[in-house]
């Protein structure tokens, strides 16, 4: 069992068990979504706290100092309170129609948890040019905005997760300069067309959560952060499960498919565990860094 935060703050359990399907449909098209930053956003936000992060032997990781005011951080990080988070089925994850958007998934918490706690990283973030992948609620993205970001960038493949929550929770949160923000929709085989030029290898940092789940999307996903980052300065944060039963994904697959992409790109990858995350809430969670060269 795994958890995620519900609409109250509180902690629930869901199963970890994603279910994959054979899907051979073909890709959805990538389209950028227009953002109103004029907008009414209707609906209510609660509080997300977030944990400061410690290593398996529960001291704090170094670098990790815990100075970021409480109170900015959780008046910050929203989400809607009335809104359905499955599909029109009742599951949580459909492959090629519905890829979870909706619910709040525990890395993609544990990715802020790891920005927020870290006065390196919070510092370097300025400035910087960011695309947060699979971004659902957009909590990691909206975080580095928080953080002084010069401009973020959203993808989902769902156009209503966009718009009804990740577009929501920026107008409700009241985070400042939303110019800064873009936002599209589609597969991550064709994302590279619609994103604004330039976009390969223009991006300083990529952020994404819970999105190496099933084995069939890594090859995109990888060729994706590849293609996307800037050479040898620019960074990838990935987190998620060490492994996800009944599907396969996990963090040394992804780094496998990584390796193989990279190599046929004539890229040379880096990649090495941030830290790992053993609370007995779930199976154990990691956050990964990524470079390229």
């Amino acid at each position: 069992m795994s958890f995620r935060f519900n609409f109250g703050g509180e902690l629930v359990q869901l199963d970890d068990d994603m279910q994959d399907t054979n899907d051979e449909s073909s890709p959805l098209p990538c389209l950028e979504i227009p953002f109103d930053t004029s907008r009414v956003a209707e609906g209510h936000y609660a509080e997300i706290p977030i944990p400061q992060l410690k290593t398996n032997d529960e001291e704090t990781k170094p670098g990790c100092n815990g100075d970021l005011p409480a109170s900015v951080l959780v008046k910050r990080v929203v989400f809607l309170q009335d809104h359905k988070e499955q599909s029109s089925t009742g599951s949580d994850l459909v492959p090629g129609v519905y890829e979870g958007g909706r619910k709040v998934w525990e890395s993609s918490v544990d990715l802020v948890g790891y920005l927020a706690y870290n006065s390196s990283w919070r510092e370097w973030i300025k400035g910087k040019k960011v695309l947060e992948l699979g971004c659902g609620h957009g909590l990691p993205g909206l975080f580095s905005l928080l953080m002084g970001a010069a401009e973020v960038h959203f993808q989902d493949y769902n156009a209503d997760v966009v718009k009804e929550v990740t577009q929501i929770n920026a107008l409700l949160g009241e985070y400042p300069n939303l110019e800064r923000l873009h936002f599209f929709a589609g597969d991550w085989s064709t994302l590279l067309e619609c994103l604004p030029a330039p976009s390969a290898n223009s991006y300083d940092l990529i952020l994404t959560a819970e999105t190496i789940y099933s084995l069939k999307s890594l090859p995109s996903l990888a060729r994706l952060i590849a293609s996307l980052l800037k050479p040898k300065s620019g960074r990838a944060l990935v987190a998620g499960k060490t492994f996800y039963f009944g599907v396969g994904g996990g963090f040394n697959p992804f780094k496998d498919t990584l390796i193989r992409e990279c190599e046929s790109m004539g890229v040379v990858p880096v990649v090495e565990s941030a830290f790992r995350v053993q609370d007995g809430k779930s199976t154990v969670r990691e956050v990964w860094e990524i470079s390229v060269s």
